[in-house]
């Protein structure tokens, strides 16, 4: 059975993230309806949320258990268990803790006591699994005489879930803890059970008192409950005044132009546009009823160079990218301009050949776009992509002039466009 908060994020936000959402947070997905409140509630669904959370993920994690109000449960504190060893204590709860694995081999010995089809993730990529956490294993003294069979309805909690656990710890500054039970999410026939990875709420005391500060003292487990907000997230992100994070395509002036056609005022206020009505890209607004674009930078020539349109078309290629076809609004014979736009809405790629004229600042904050034909154009302007960083080619064959600051960034393709100019100069004076 699915957990429906995890459905939820699943489906709104991706499975990747559902899957770090499930392995982060087995403790909060013991309240319904809690998970899937704080994750809306405090991230932007983006294009590559996923992957920019996991690099910080013992930050999030401690983000959203702060922000979710869930605590572990107090347990009594019994300062002679803090004193004795890890493998003292588990010996007096009736387990046999074992060294930690420090091999793939170390783990995998442990996968017998697993029903088939119900083996935990660890023992599917047990080197990765090395890789990011720490793990023990602690199996019941009397392992032989408890079967699974004796448990209709599997609890989390009964006698067989507990008789083997895992025990892993996240190899960050901040250590996270998962107590991972026997059952597994898997396997309809074995009715699987929801939430796993938290067994005994994912407190080492609720397996005994003074097991916490005795398995941090003898292994020398790192634990800060503190943690920097602002290093959860990429610098591209910005917090509104709402509480959620959003992700910047791009940022002008104390203005975030962010995906899902959002835009972030220097207030903090945030401007959602409807997706049937606009575009967000860049630090543009493409108004795709009125056929206009807005943009604060009043003096970025991008717009004019597009001139007035007739019509827009959207659609997608392979790659997922955004190809907007625009056909100008003229009575002469004009191609149809491109402009494609990659899953995070930035421009990377600009085709108009009907222009002749490129004016001042033309996308000079862009820094995205890595082709640009123009194949008609004879002057440009000054500030021509001045800071663009990843343009790779440019198609200009009847290019003669350009201004000033253009490339400034980018002093590979600066030289490039030198070469090129001079060279048409000489071609020319032929």
């Amino acid at each position: 059975m699915i957990n429906k908060d995890l459905e939820y994020i699943k489906r709104h936000y991706s499975e990747r993230f559902a899957k770090l959402c499930r392995e982060l947070f087995p403790t909060i997905l013991e309240h319904p309806g809690l998970l899937k409140e704080v994750i809306t509630e405090n991230f932007d669904n983006t294009s590559t949320l996923y992957e920019d959370l996991v690099k910080s993920k013992s930050t999030f994690a401690k983000y959203v258990y702060t922000v979710s109000g869930i605590k572990p449960k107090e347990v009594a504190v019994d300062l002679e268990n803090m004193k004795k060893s890890p493998y003292e204590l588990f010996d007096k709860a009736g387990y046999i803790l074992y060294p930690e694995c420090k091999t793939a081999e170390d783990i995998c010995k442990f996968q017998k006591y697993y029903a088939c089809k119900e083996e935990l993730c660890t023992f599917l990529f047990p080197e990765i699994r090395l890789i990011n956490c720490r793990v023990w294993f602690a199996v019941k003294k009397d392992i032989d005489n408890i079967k699974r069979e004796n448990f209709k309805i599997p609890n989390k909690e009964d006698e067989y879930s507990r008789s083997v656990i895992s025990i892993q710890f996240s190899k960050s500054v901040n250590s996270m803890l998962s107590i991972k039970n026997r059952y597994n999410h898997g396997n309809d026939d074995l009715h699987p059970i929801e939430n796993p990875d938290s067994t005994f709420d994912n407190n080492l005391d609720n397996i005994i008192p003074g097991l916490t500060a005795s398995f941090y003292r003898e292994f020398d487990i790192k634990n800060c409950n503190s943690f920097n907000e602002d290093d959860m997230l990429p610098s591209t992100y910005r917090k509104a005044n709402d509480g959620k994070y959003y992700k910047e395509i791009a940022g002008l002036w104390g203005w975030s132009y962010c995906e899902n056609n959002k835009v972030i005022m220097p207030s903090s206020d945030v401007i959602e546009y409807d997706k049937f009505d606009h575009l967000v890209f860049d630090y543009f607004v493409l108004n795709l009823k009125k056929k206009t674009f807005d943009t604060i930078d009043l003096h970025d020539s991008f717009p004019n160079s597009i001139g007035k349109i007739d019509k827009i078309s959207i659609y997608f290629d392979d790659d997922h990218n955004k190809i907007i076809k625009i056909k100008p609004l003229s009575n002469a014979n004009k191609e149809d301009i491109i402009l494609v736009l990659d899953k995070g809405n930035h421009l990377i790629s600009y085709i108009n050949n009907n222009v002749k004229e490129i004016g001042d600042n033309f996308l000079s904050h862009n820094r995205t776009l890595k082709y640009i034909e123009l194949k008609n154009v004879k002057t440009i302007g000054n500030e021509f992509l001045k800071y663009n960083l990843d343009i790779e080619k440019f198609d200009m064959p009847k290019l003669k002039s350009m201004g000033k600051n253009y490339f400034v960034v980018n002093k590979f393709m600066k030289k490039n466009m030198q070469e090129f100019i001079s060279e048409q100069n000489v071609l020319n004076k032929k």
